[in-house]
């Protein structure tokens, strides 16, 4: 092989939590490539990482890396109420600091983990492997060939369309979140709120295990046309109903957005991270 192709047992496309999972878990003695199109693990941040504790701990998740909720309550466009869990308990993960945690857990692998590099194309080749042209900033790496390939590439099924095996989600869930200092709001009370402040989707507000409080909307597409960094602004801007809701914000935000698949299985109900 040329100095411009890699060769790897397992080529992974997309740095997120899905491929670092994989590369995790893999035998010692597997080769493996990931292709991460951000210049750094877990930013910009696209998904704000609410879970639940029983699964942070199952999947063995140190504690630091994720806030406790003890209050949830929800909000509609004229009603309110608290939402009893039992021995449920909500967590906010720190998603930044886990994904990075999550790459560490393969750093004693043979694994190649090339940043700030976009996957281009696959084809198959006559021996059944797999070659892939690929693009980087600061790499002079041009192609990875791989018996097996892992598309972790979300919702733009990157690899699967190139090789016609699927094609793009039609429905999108399409979120813009902003990130403040917690100030003197809650330090463990989540909110959700519905109605015409999200069509098509819901809102939220929760604290985060860096004192920060997260202000989000999030629509499905095409539902609504409805941008929800516009649905975010008149949120912020509201003071009536940050009052209500029981928050103040203050200072410049720090901007996230993210795109996430969505399937509809009731007319009524959607399920997928909005």
């Amino acid at each position: 092989m040329d100095d411009k192709t890699l060769v790897c047992d397992v080529f992974i496309v997309g740095g997120g939590p899905a491929g670092l999972s994989v590369a995790a878990t893999l035998p010692d003695d597997v080769s493996c490539v990931i292709v991460h199109q951000d210049r750094e693990i877990g930013l910009p941040v696209r998904t704000s990482g609410a879970s639940w504790l029983q699964d942070a701990e199952r999947l063995g998740i140190p504690e630091h890396l994720f806030k406790r909720i003890g209050t949830s309550e929800v909000f509609s466009d004229k009603e309110q109420a608290v939402i009893a869990m039992g021995d449920e308990v909500p967590v906010i993960l720190d998603t930044p600091r886990l994904y990075q945690w999550l790459a560490r857990q393969s750093d004693h692998k043979d694994r190649r983990l090339l940043l700030a590099t976009k996957f281009m194309s696959i084809t198959q080749r006559a021996d059944g492997r797999y070659e892939s042209i690929i693009r980087g900033r600061n790499t002079h790496w041009e192609r990875v060939i791989a018996t097996h390939v892992v598309d972790a590439s979300g919702w733009h099924f990157a690899v699967l369309e190139a090789l016609g095996l699927a094609a793009k989600p039609e429905r999108l869930a399409v979120g813009t979140e902003y990130e403040y200092p917690i100030g003197d709001n809650d330090t463990d009370r989540v909110i959700a709120f519905f109605g015409t402040r999200a069509p098509a989707g819901y809102g939220w507000a929760f604290p985060t295990a860096q004192d920060t409080l997260r202000i989000g909307v999030g629509i499905i597409q095409p539902d609504t046309d409805k941008s929800p960094r516009d649905l975010l602004d008149a949120v912020v801007g509201d003071a009536r109903f940050l009052k209500r809701l029981g928050l103040t914000l203050a200072g410049a935000p720090i901007v996230h957005s993210g795109i996430l698949p969505s399937v509809a299985y009731d007319d009524r109900l959607v399920f997928g991270n909005v």
